[in-house]
Formats: C-alpha cells, structure tokens, sequence
C-alpha cells in the first residue's frame, strides 16, 4: 500500500513537471520570453501557479533541448536566435524529413489522415487573423503528426526537438501573409501526397517545402 501510495505521487510529480516543461516551452517558441531574455524560476512558478519542483524540473529539461541556457551566478537566459543554427538545422531536416515522410505515405492510417486534414482546415482563418503564434503551433503540430505517421519512435523523437529548437524562428520572421500563404500550399501538397501514397512525390514535395523555408530564411522572398 505504501509502495503504491509512493508510486502515485511520484507520477503526480512527473505529470506536472510535463506539463510546466510544454507551457514554458510554447512561451519561449511563440517568443513571449524573447531570445536573450532573461526568466526567473519564482516569477514563472507564480505565473503557472506550480511550485519550485516542477517549474524546476522543467527549466533543466529546456536546458537539455538547448532552448535555455543556465547560467552559473547569472541565471537562465532564453537562447538567442542564430542564424547558423537555422542553417543547420533545415540542413538536418532536409536530409531526414523526406525520409519520414515516406515512411508515413506507407504507414499513415486514414483517422491520422483526416486528423491532419483537419488541423491544416484551420489556417486559412490564422492566415487572415495573422494569428502567428496560432500558425507557428499548426506547424509544429503538422510536421509532429507526419513524424508520428512515420510510427519509427526514433525518428519522432529526433524530429521533435529539432522542431522545438527551430519553431521560434518562425515566430520571428513570419512576417508577410505571402509566406504564410506559402507555407499553407506547401502543407497542404505535402499532406495531398501522403493521401495518395505516393512515396517519391511525397519525398520530393517536403525537400521543396523545406528549400522554400532556407531561402525565406535568407530574405530572399518577401
């Protein structure tokens, strides 16, 4: 009984460090704390109304995905945005992400379809609103859900912090509707492709999707 008591209280504590680790983490990917900026542990148990544990467990997490740094005698700064580390990054995805996305024209079940159809049904009217931090959520969403499609946990897990790390960019420099529009399309495509199991369009729609994102990034469309 007491093994079982300490069990459930452990799982209780685990829970809520998950769930101060996504609400910090969306604060920092929507740049409500801004690259550079520096957060304070108190100021953010108070603002999720969690104590020290949890927020505590969470920031050293983040630290881990590198979207923090800690700091020693300073605190804990939010990572500042680099160029190069965006560069590198959709050089990765670009390698990888084809990949998924073949594995997930062949393993894609129709609810996973639908469910994803569902959530690009959405953006029209965030593009409208320029609901970005809305938009930078729908994308990582999407891109989450091919991943899981692909059902190789290794390659979901990869993904995901690769998204975590990049998404904020995308907060920073989404700032034109043409490329929100842009953005749509290529979803859209990409998801069409999926639909139709076609394993090479698919892989060669999301390596356009992702060049398109490298010289967006670069400024060279506005």
């Amino acid at each position: 009984m007491q093994k079982s008591k300490k069990s459930s209280i452990q799982k209780n504590k685990n829970s809520l460090a998950n769930v101060a680790y996504e609400k910090i983490k969306r604060m920092i990917i929507t740049l409500h704390y801004k690259p550079g900026e520096y957060i304070n542990e108190s100021e953010i148990c108070a603002k999720l109304n969690f104590t020290r544990a949890p927020v505590h467990q969470a920031i050293h997490r983040l630290a881990s995905d590198r979207l923090i740094q800690i700091i020693p005698q300073k605190g804990i700064i939010v990572q500042p945005l680099s160029i190069d580390e965006m560069k590198n990054i959709l050089e990765v995805r670009k390698l990888i992400e084809p990949y998924c996305c073949m594995c997930a024209a062949e393993n894609v079940t129709p609810e996973e379809i639908d469910q994803m159809f569902a959530l690009l049904d959405l953006a029209p009217k965030m593009i409208e609103n320029r609901d970005i931090a809305g938009l930078v959520d729908l994308d990582h969403q999407f891109h989450m859900m091919i991943a899981k499609a692909s059902k190789n946990p290794v390659l979901t897990e990869m993904l995901s912090g690769l998204y975590s790390r990049i998404s904020r960019y995308w907060a920073a420099t989404w700032t034109n509707s043409k490329r929100l529009q842009i953005v749509y399309d290529e979803h859209l495509n990409i998801l069409k492709k999926i639909k139709s199991r076609n394993v090479k369009a698919v892989a060669l729609a999301m390596e356009k999707h992702i060049d398109s994102i490298m010289k967006a990034s670069l400024g060279s469309d506005s």
